[in-house]
């Protein structure tokens, strides 16, 4: 006989116990009394008596029927002690048993166990149980929802950023307060057409820890928004949606290398040369009317500093030093938002000797 609670509450008779889901509380109430009643004997109450408690229909030693129920009294627990099973979750018929009592301030409850009105005097349906009933209540909290979203390990931002992944790797921590492992899932949807909502999963998430997830190849397309959330589930419960992420789809490099001009170093200047070691120089890139520039790769012989463009398409001037004497060369690419790359150039000047 298994009664569910609120997030998971019992009456369970010996070797009949049910199996909680893991990592919830549990607690055991044994019965403080008991007693039977016998229909050939109604003004009379059977407490206390040792041996196992007939319900239904049973035979005495010289062949008499004989009809009882059973009843069982329990010390209820305090109110805190109950608080997480006696709450709006519980959704079985003894609610209203142990919550009316508990909010009656009641110390013990008694539950009765009876045959049916049509097997009350059979006596094949009559039984007897084991005098140790008990009320098993477990508990199960729902997650918290998720936090820590990150997409390709960089945090989510106010404005949607840019990415250049095909397959990103989405990553959410979940918190359980009962410490369950739990599964996560990643929904990712275009924002101009939810009905594309696709969900990818990591499992065996523990509690506190990150938990991360790959978008598989081929479900994003090049120039759209996206949305994301995280929602974490145990056995029983779903979290909350976390908060929303958005990233927009950029898979097309730009067009045109950059225009670079200087003051300090003119272009293709020759010996004796300009400038000297160690001496600066402005450098204006230009996105050369590509509006998706957003800024510039530059450096002696590899791209390795960033600068950002002015406006969307725009400029950038840059204050840099050659470190020698001789041939200038000055490496620029421009970038994407998502900071793809663009064709090269090569600015080249001479630097003068000290």
């Amino acid at each position: 006989m298994r009664v569910i609670s609120a997030l998971s509450a019992a009456v369970v008779l010996t070797g009949l116990v049910a199996a909680p889901a893991a990592a919830e509380s549990h607690t055991s109430v044994l019965r403080a009394s008991w007693a039977y009643t016998d229909v050939l004997a109604p003004d009379r109450s059977f407490a206390g008596e040792p041996g196992d408690m007939p319900v239904g229909a049973w035979r005495d030693d010289r062949g008499q029927v004989h009809s009882s129920k059973a009843y069982f009294t329990f010390d209820l627990p305090g109110p805190g002690s109950l608080t997480n099973c006696v709450s709006e979750y519980l959704d079985w018929d003894a609610k209203e048993v142990l919550g009316a009592a508990l909010a009656a301030g009641e110390s013990k409850v008694t539950l009765a166990l009876r045959m049916s009105g049509a097997n009350q005097f059979a006596a094949e349906f009559g039984r007897r149980y084991r005098n140790d009933l008990t009320i098993s209540v477990s508990h199960n909290r729902k997650p918290e929802a998720p936090t820590g979203l990150l997409m390709d390990s960089s945090a989510c931002t106010e404005n949607p950023r840019y990415t250049r992944s095909t397959a990103p790797m989405l990553e959410a921590t979940p918190t359980d307060p009962d410490k369950d492992t739990m599964t996560v899932r990643f929904a990712v949807w275009d924002v101009a057409d939810p009905s594309t909502r696709k969900e990818v999963t990591a499992s065996y998430a523990g509690s506190g820890l990150p938990a991360r997830a790959v978008l598989h190849e081929g479900f994003l397309v090049h120039g759209r928004e996206y949305a994301w959330t995280a929602t974490a589930h145990d056995d029983e419960f779903g979290s909350a949606p976390s908060r929303t992420c958005r990233f927009v789809t950029d898979y097309v490099r730009p067009a045109n290398a950059p225009k670079v001009s200087s003051t300090g170093y003119p272009e293709n200047a020759g010996p004796p040369g300009h400038g000297g070691p160690d001496v600066p120089g402005k450098f204006t890139f230009s996105a050369a009317g590509d509006q998706d520039v957003a800024g510039f790769y530059y450096g002696g012989s590899e791209p390795v500093h960033f600068v950002a463009a002015d406006r969307p398409g725009g400029t950038a001037t840059v204050d840099w030093a050659p470190g020698y004497t001789g041939r200038l060369e000055l490496t620029v690419v421009a970038a994407d938002r998502a900071h793809l790359t663009s064709p090269s150039t090569t600015y080249r000047s001479w630097v003068a000797y000290p």
